[in-house]
């Protein structure tokens, strides 16, 4: 795709064979027709006319009635290869790639019956997948079921029986899979097949965005590939997308600590619970909607990262009965919108809330808290007391134009004094360094005569102090 990053695909899974294979070449008639015969069980086609739009169109293909290749010692290119422990059939495979794989990942199922020996075979597949699907995606983003009936086909296996149908599709059980089912009887016209999933898929796409769960081509590919190594470890528990949409590998266990201790400062200081709130909750809006991260729900995102670590309090610092995580919840919902519908950035977002509650804030310092994100601890403090991590600077400082690395943040978030703090900071590709020299008379003069020597090669001109970052000794290697 020409801009992964800021195009979602929509994406259709085809099942069947013959009559399947037609329609798909039909549709996708600007496409080689080598691309629409890959070999391998599940093949991925794209609508060319479609590619530069910010919504193109995504087909996979697979025929649930072929015979599982095993053993094949040479994968086509671009097949993907899963390894399963334990006593698994063929067969189970193909409904765990179906139901576990495919199925989370599209927006519409379009099952071709006429290729299917008799309705109860369709029936009984359509069953079986939806019994081992986890469900993972909220309710009415789930993938919509086109069942396409050819009637007017002379191939038509089961001819007139098309009215069984809602008898025998229990939507019981199908909801654990699709969020609506629909019969299509498509007969010899291709194009209203194409209408009819245009508008199911266009519907589907509004359902995404007005739901906050929708996903760029990045995110699929990311989201895809983790969804191959979880079910690689686990068979029995559902692929989360909120939890699985995060690449630093969650939050840390300290940040409960850290957003207690804020809360705690703020409530010596008087502040309310309604309005520490708001500014807990841009500071998770912060942590989370980053620049690369999908726009999901924020109560999803809230309930899956953050609300245990808000709800815990120690008892000694627990001076409100209850509704606290709730308070949070309901001013990220809040915020997250602003975030949706203005455009700005997390950190302009929490820039803004800072200035505006600087005459609340102004009085909450911390030499142990960068306040600036609550994330993460102090390394550089301020003279007004509003200390900032290593991170922080990054985001709300302006860089020096001569020198990587080195910014000026001015005015202060909190408190909005104008005096300017610089901050060096190490490049991420240097680790502090450290010079240790041990005591013991003698013992010391040899190390320093060796720094001695590493000056005189390095010159005049490059202080040996300049390199080392922190000295330590005992005794005559202290001194």
């Amino acid at each position: 795709m020409i801009a992964a990053n800021r195009q979602y695909p929509i994406i259709s899974l085809f099942l069947g064979g013959k009559s399947k294979k037609e329609a798909l070449r039909n549709m996708l008639s600007e496409n080689s027709p080598k691309r629409l015969h890959c070999g391998v069980a599940v093949s991925l086609h794209c609508d060319l006319l479609s590619m530069r739009s910010p919504t193109p169109m995504l087909f996979a293909d697979s025929d649930p009635l072929a015979s599982p290749v095993v053993g094949q010692e040479r994968m086509p290119r671009g097949a993907r290869e899963l390894a399963f422990n334990g006593h698994v059939s063929t067969t189970d495979v193909h409904y765990i790639i179906y139901s576990r794989l495919l199925v989370p990942f599209v927006d519409i199922v379009c099952v071709f019956a006429d290729d299917f020996p008799s309705l109860d075979h369709v029936v009984d597949f359509l069953a079986e997948c939806s019994a081992r699907t986890l469900p993972s995606r909220p309710d009415p983003v789930r993938p919509r079921l086109m069942i396409v009936v050819n009637a007017n086909s002379e191939g038509t296996k089961e001819s007139g029986n098309e009215k069984q149908w809602p008898q025998q599709l229990d939507p019981g059980v199908l909801s654990r899979a699709f969020s609506a089912i629909s019969i299509v009887h498509a007969g010899s016209s291709v194009g209203r097949l194409k209408r009819l999933m245009t508008a199911q898929a266009e519907a589907m796409h509004r359902l995404r965005r007005n739901h906050d769960f929708l996903f760029t081509a990045t995110h699929m590919a990311f989201l895809f590939q983790a969804a191959v190594n979880h079910l690689a470890r686990s068979f029995d528990e559902p692929f989360d997308f909120v939890s699985s949409s995060r690449t630093d590998g969650g939050v840390p266990l300290a940040v409960r600590d850290r957003l207690s201790l804020y809360r705690g400062l703020c409530r010596t200081e008087g502040l309310p619970d309604e309005v520490i709130a708001q500014s807990v909750a841009s500071a998770l809006i912060m942590d989370y909607y980053r620049p690369d991260m999908p726009l999901l729900d924020p109560q999803l995102v809230f309930r899956t990262f953050y609300r245990a670590y808000i709800a815990w309090m120690p008892r000694e610092l627990d001076l409100t009965e209850g509704g606290w995580e709730d308070l949070v919840e309901a001013s990220m919902i809040e915020q997250f919108g602003q975030l949706k519908n203005t455009g700005k950035s997390s950190v302009e977002l929490r820039r803004g809330l800072m200035a505006s509650q600087s005459d609340q804030f102004r009085r909450v310092k911390s030499n142990h808290l960068c306040l600036y994100c609550l994330f993460r601890p102090a390394q550089h403090p301020a003279a007004c007391g509003h200390s900032l991590c290593d991170l922080c600077p990054q985001l709300f400082g302006t860089p020096a134009a001569d020198r990587e690395f080195y910014f000026t943040v001015t005015p202060c978030g909190h408190c909005l004094s104008p005096d300017p703090l610089v901050i060096d900071l190490l490049p991420p590709t240097m680790s502090p360094t450290v010079v240790a020299i041990d005591g013991g008379g003698v013992r010391a003069v040899i190390p320093l005569e060796f720094l001695i020597l590493v000056q005189e090669h390095l010159g005049k001109d490059a202080r040996l102090a300049d390199f080392v970052d922190l000295g330590v000794g005992t005794s005559s290697g202290k001194a």
